[in-house]
């Protein structure tokens, strides 16, 4: 072990490993015995960038009249779940994309308040649920009919499309486009095979077997035939396989979970990544719930510009309470930044002090 930490230089690999075997040395190993992500160093350097596209005075229109549809479904439900669910999985796929809210409504009504109307009636102060769900079918399909006839035009399509012919100049032309929803998955596939791109499709149906034969085509040189340019990916569809001769990745949407972030780029900024730098697009639209969480909490903890190591409890509560916060319709926008960035506040300070607990132990041991 002397000789080989005298060495010049060591590889990452071999220090991971020198670091295990000089903490199973003293007396504590049993207790300390966790290799962290700043012993080894950042792999890359992440290079975030922010995307703002703003709403068509249309999609600005059909997006606030669910915001208040939500609002007060959310208000007559007194705390079902279930209900809550389906109508803030509508307020986040509108902050995704508007153009795939058709086919989530129509399943929605279809599919999902029928589950849930088969379900044991719960009742509430002002009647049943069968109630609730039947005022929110009418909502709904309210909303369904003005989502028909949206106008077609685009802007968040339109900037994404700008990104991908920017990257297809460069010599490593692949990107990996993250959304947690099929619908806009299948929206931006749909879009983007009949622009001529070659793309492909990994969600949670997606069998492992195809997900093997679909990065191997992703991998595939640009100039063979049967290569893949472009991977669309859900959250479940991304695990398992790593990705680090990709440089660039889009979140097309945000999501609410630090730990998703981080899972997404771990994907590519990982041992073995090929670049110095990955780029990182965060696409966002002003006036929505997503882009309040992102300013206000998400940037502010540095979640898109390095891993942050070892703080899942503290990123597990960050989640929590984003949520309680976001579908907390007693305060207003402006109530509902400032404890966004309270959040961030307390949770950032927490982070650095586990940070410094860290560093000190580190100390205490040589």
């Amino acid at each position: 072990t002397r000789d080989r930490l005298s060495k010049r230089e060591i590889g990452k690999e071999e220090r991971i490993q020198l670091i295990s075997e000089l903490e199973a040395l003293h007396t504590f190993s049993g207790i300390i015995n966790r290799t962290r992500r700043r012993d080894i160093g950042e792999f890359t350097i992440r290079k975030p960038e922010t995307v703002e596209i703003k709403f068509t005075p249309e999609q600005k229109q059909l997006h606030d009249e669910i915001l208040d549809t939500q609002e007060q479904v959310f208000k007559s439900l007194h705390g079902d779940m279930n209900v809550k669910f389906f109508m803030t999985t509508i307020r986040r796929q509108v902050s995704s994309c508007l153009g795939g809210l058709v086919p989530l409504l129509e399943d929605i009504l279809t599919r999902r308040l029928q589950e849930l109307s088969s379900d044991e009636m719960i009742a509430t102060e002002e009647g049943s649920l069968e109630k609730a769900i039947d005022k929110i079918e009418a909502s709904i399909n309210s909303i369904l009919e003005k989502a028909r006839t949206l106008n077609e035009h685009d802007p968040k399509l339109d900037e994404l499309r700008k990104v991908l012919a920017k990257k297809q100049e460069h010599g490593n032309n692949k990107v990996i486009i993250f959304s947690s929803f099929r619908h806009t998955l299948a929206y931006l596939h749909e879009h983007l095979l009949a622009d001529g791109l070659r793309v492909g499709l990994v969600h949670g149906d997606i069998p492992d077997v195809d997900r093997i034969v679909i990065r191997k085509r992703f991998k595939l040189d640009r100039s063979d035939e049967d290569a893949l340019d472009i991977l669309l990916f859900s959250e479940v569809g991304c695990e398992g396989l790593d990705y680090q001769f990709c440089d660039c990745i889009i979140n097309y949407d945000i999501q609410w979970n630090p730990m998703k972030i981080e899972q997404r780029i771990g994907r590519i900024d990982r041992m073995g990544q090929e670049s110095e730098s990955i780029a990182i697009f965060n696409f966002v639209t002003p006036g929505t719930i997503d882009a309040d969480i992102y300013n206000r909490c998400l940037l502010r903890i540095g979640v898109f510009n390095s891993a942050l190591g070892g703080s899942e409890e503290i990123l597990g509560k960050i989640t929590r309470e984003i949520r309680n916060i976001a579908d907390n319709f007693s305060v207003n926008e402006e109530e509902r930044a400032s404890k966004l960035e309270q959040l961030a506040d307390n949770e950032i300070r927490k982070m650095k002090e586990e940070e410094d607990l860290e560093e000190k132990q580190a100390e205490l041991f040589g």
